[in-house]
């Protein structure tokens, strides 16, 4: 498995002309290069390289190990070594092809962000060398709870994909009058999904999808200081004081929509009604403009 890296580097112009150089190269060629040429320009021993020529050199390093977040649900702890097992190995040995040495960046989806190194592997199993806890927290530094009906087929992969970039802390599976019983897919599917998402977008902490819930029980258990509920003819959110809240919940109905009946239930236990426009959104577009309204400050 090969990566794109992008070299901006003067002594690559042999290569590319005064042009950026964009190559698909292994993370072993990469590695080769940066080697080569950290320490001294190409085809002169003994020259220095020019300072920002050593920097692009320590963030392009620094670069391919975060492109290789690795998530362990074993706990992790400095000075250790963790074992990879199952998808997260496949991924390791097979995509990316690891190799003793290769740097990577660890995470336990509880908020912690680990460097580390491949320590060795088998046919089936990646240890990794874990070294210092890295100082990041990539949170939203309110709750955001996202309660919906999931959508068909793979627009479901979509719409937690998107929920985990988004921020939300926890999706919780909607049951409405209209919602479609085999609109809801396994838990374990959801939870692989959200750990690729996490990988991908650089969140630390997983977020949880909770067990189905009935509307009504919804309403009867949702507590956040400002909660919305979308629906046609709603308030418009340009015209609405979006101040930042401790903590909000948002709700999104089924392909149909909610009830007018569901609706009423939310409008009188406090909910707002907000709308999103003249046009129809698919649930999975509602989802990221609910949200991006909700972390807007």
């Amino acid at each position: 498995m090969r990566q794109t890296f992008t070299f901006v580097d003067a002594s690559k112009r042999e290569l590319a002309g005064d042009n950026v150089c964009h190559g698909s190269v292994s993370r072993a060629e990469a590695v080769a290069f940066l080697t080569s040429h950290g320490s001294q320009s190409r085809g002169t021993p003994g020259r220095t390289s020019h300072p920002s020529r050593a920097a692009s050199s320590a963030s392009l390093l620094a670069l391919i190990a975060m492109s290789r977040r690795v998530f362990s649900a074993e706990p992790i702890a400095t000075d250790s070594v963790v074992t990879i097992a199952d998808a997260e190995a496949h991924h390791l040995l097979h995509v990316l092809r690891v190799a003793a040495g290769d740097e990577l960046t660890l995470f336990d989806g509880q908020g912690g962000e680990f460097a580390g190194a491949v320590a060795g592997k088998s046919r089936s199993t990646v240890d990794v060398q874990v070294g210092q806890r890295l100082p990041v927290d990539r949170e939203l530094p309110f709750a955001l709870t996202l309660a919906t009906p999931l959508p068909k087929g793979d627009r479901t992969r979509w719409l937690v994909e998107k929920a985990v970039e988004m921020g939300v802390k926890r999706l919780v599976p909607l049951r409405t009058q209209r919602t479609e019983p085999s609109a809801n897919k396994g838990s374990d599917k959801l939870q692989r999904y959200v750990i690729e998402a996490s990988k991908q977008c650089g969140r630390n902490r997983l977020m949880e999808i909770a067990a189905p819930l009935m509307w009504p029980e919804w309403l009867e258990t949702a507590a956040a200081e400002r909660r919305w509920i979308a629906h046609p003819g709603g308030q418009s959110l340009a015209e609405m004081d979006l101040q930042r809240a401790t903590s909000t919940a948002l709700a999104l109905g089924p392909e149909g929509g909610f009830t007018d009946a569901e609706v009423a239930e939310a409008a009188t236990a406090g909910w707002t009604v907000v709308g999103l426009g003249a046009r129809i959104l698919r649930i999975e577009t509602a989802a990221i403009a609910l949200c991006a309204a909700a972390t807007w400050r």
